[in-house]
């Protein structure tokens, strides 16, 4: 039932239909994303979303659900979940999240803006309810395992759900 509410609801955005699919999945993450920050299980996610805000670049063009995608791909890469990063990448690129760094304008080189993150996402609040100690080493290089794999997703999924939703960008 989930899995056919998500893929309608997919079918819907791209179509631009609000419909009662749409409503079940709003609803669903507002509850989703409320009962994951209150308990802690989104920690980093929120963290890295916030530090992303602070790059001009991405605050100007990107949504704040994008950047939580980008922080929740670092975060399981935090947490050595590499079969779950993949899995969880693989949905975002079927509907259109980033799942890399160009894919928030971002250099992976750009080693500035890659510690402007990691600084950034140890100031948030909740970080320390993250189970492990979280450095700027380990934000710095989740990102980079996060960019590294979202890459060989596009390359071989391909982005045409991104690029629906953003038309002459990454």
């Amino acid at each position: 039932m989930v899995l056919k509410t998500l893929l309608e609801f997919t079918i819907r955005v791209a179509e631009q239909v609000v419909d009662e699919s749409l409503e079940f999945v709003v609803e669903a993450n507002t509850l989703l994303s409320g009962l994951g920050f209150e308990s802690g299980g989104l920690a980093a996610a929120h963290g890295v979303a916030q530090s992303l805000t602070t790059i001009p670049v991405v605050e100007a063009n990107y949504l704040h659900g994008e950047m939580v995608a980008m922080g929740t791909l670092t975060q399981l890469m935090m947490e050595s979940r590499r079969e779950e990063s993949t899995k969880v990448a693989e949905f975002f690129a079927t509907v259109g999240l980033p799942i890399h760094l160009g894919q928030l304008s971002i250099e992976a080189k750009d080693t500035r803006t890659l510690d402007a993150i990691a600084d950034e996402t140890l100031e948030f609040p909740f970080i320390g309810n993250m189970p492990q100690e979280v450095s700027v080493e380990t934000v710095r290089s989740a990102v980079l395992d996060v960019h590294a794999l979202g890459s060989t997703i596009s390359a071989s999924l391909g982005d045409v759900a991104y690029r629906r939703l953003h038309a002459g960008s990454a």
